[in-house]
């Protein structure tokens, strides 16, 4: 049985009855459609199943509270702070998530499909089997995360951390890789051919180490040097 809340504006002083919603219909599949979150503060909540569609979040907190099992649809959530929180299992489709935090939050097996992250800190997160496709990750902080074996689709990581990050045998379909830092991340085995790989010069070609580049690709660094490849 599902509860639904439609339209309703839960701001700072509603935070309270807010975090009551969710404790008291652990037992169902609580709704909010339309609704705006606006400066509130919630922390360490433990919820059932919650799906929130087209919400507007402004400067709310949900710090460490429990959002396992989650849906997020074509939510505009800017600046969102879920740092330590469980959002294990939960989709997030459509969202706008520009400079949300997920420092130390749990991410097993979460996905995000079609996402703004332009960046969002995923800095020390637990991010099993997490998954990106079609995401705009511009300036995100990715540090440490694997992508091992992932068919890596649609990312822009332009100008993102990737410092630590581990691509071993991952396969990148139509992303960005421009001016993205990849010191210490792991290529061994990847397949970067369709990748833009603008910003790369041929003295940091070292930290693809073990990737495989088109030709084309390979053309682009030595050009950047003045040698051409006949």
């Amino acid at each position: 049985m599902n509860k639904i809340i439609n339209a309703t504006t839960f701001d700072h002083a509603m935070s309270d009855a807010f975090e009551q919603l969710l404790e008291e219909h652990q037992d169902q599949t609580l709704i909010f459609k339309d609704c705006t979150f606006e400066g509130m503060i919630c922390r360490d909540v433990e919820a059932g199943t919650v799906r929130f569609e087209n919400g507007i979040f402004l400067e709310t907190e949900l710090k460490g509270c429990q959002l396992d099992n989650s849906h997020w649809y074509k939510c505009k959530a800017h600046g969102l702070d879920m740092s330590y929180s469980s959002v294990m299992d939960a989709t997030f489709e459509g969202c706008d998530l520009s400079s949300s935090a997920w420092v130390g939050a749990q991410l097993t097996q979460t996905q995000f499909m079609h996402c703004k992250l332009l960046g969002a800190s995923f800095l020390k997160s637990k991010a099993l089997d997490l998954t990106f496709s079609h995401c705009i990750l511009a300036m995100a902080n990715l540090q440490g995360i694997s992508f091992r074996k992932q068919h890596v689709c649609g990312l822009d990581f332009s100008d993102a951390d990737l410092g630590g990050c581990d691509f071993t045998e991952s396969v990148f379909e139509d992303c960005r890789l421009r001016n993205a830092n990849i010191r210490g991340a792991k290529f061994s085995g990847a397949d970067l051919r369709s990748c833009d790989l603008g910003g790369l010069e041929l003295k940091d070609a070292s930290l693809l180490k073990g990737a495989i580049i088109s030709k084309n690709q390979a053309s682009d660094l030595l050009q950047a040097y003045g040698l051409q490849v006949l």
